[in-house]
């Protein structure tokens, strides 16, 4: 029963209501992509700017679908779960991620053509969703989380890097990745 209530209440804000509002961004008002936000871009930048609105609204289109995805598999495991179609905990979920994951790393070691492996890297994402569901973990939150905090992580890299003086591109994995354990490890520390 509170798994149902998280269901409704969490999941339908963040599907509903993904947040993304170019009218927000722009200092227009409002949320939505709608009219009044793009024409406050533009009254504010120029009309030489055309192309980074469309930029940003091909990012948001591309995030929404994104949100969309995660929302259509999350209902659908919901639905299945609700005739008794589920796992009684993330116990077996977390198996068929590990099952998914072995067959992804099958299918790109056989050199399987782009849809072989589209269609085991959507089965992958499909359980991956299914164990945040069953966590009772908002899957699209989750995911922006992480990706902010790659994000944050990243800059930071950068900025080690630019500080001693290493390219990017031109700096090696391993160097790059020994800036990323020092900024994680400063994280912990501080």
């Amino acid at each position: 029963m509170a798994r149902d209530a998280g269901v409704a209440g969490g999941w339908g804000a963040v599907a509903g209501g993904w947040g993304l509002g170019l009218g927000a961004v722009a200092g227009g008002g409002g949320g939505g992509l709608g009219a009044p936000g793009i024409l406050a871009i533009r009254s504010r930048r120029g009309r030489n700017h055309l192309a980074e609105i469309e930029t940003v609204l091909s990012e948001r289109d591309a995030e929404r679908e994104a949100a969309d995805a995660l929302a259509a598999a999350f209902t659908a495991q919901y639905r299945a779960s609700l005739v008794g179609f589920d796992w009684p905990d993330t116990t077996g979920a977390l198996d068929k991620v590990r099952e998914e994951t072995r067959e992804v790393d099958a299918v790109i070691g056989a050199g399987a053509g782009r849809m072989r492996l589209e269609e085991e890297l959507g089965d992958l994402l499909f359980a991956v969703v299914n164990v945040a569901r069953l966590a009772g973990v908002d899957p699209v939150g989750a995911l922006a989380s992480a990706t902010a905090k790659f994000e944050e992580r990243f800059r930071e890299v950068e900025r080690l890097a630019r500080e001693l003086g290493l390219a990017m591109p031109g700096t090696d994995l391993e160097r790059l990745d020994r800036l990323w354990d020092a900024v994680k490890a400063g994280e912990r520390a501080g």
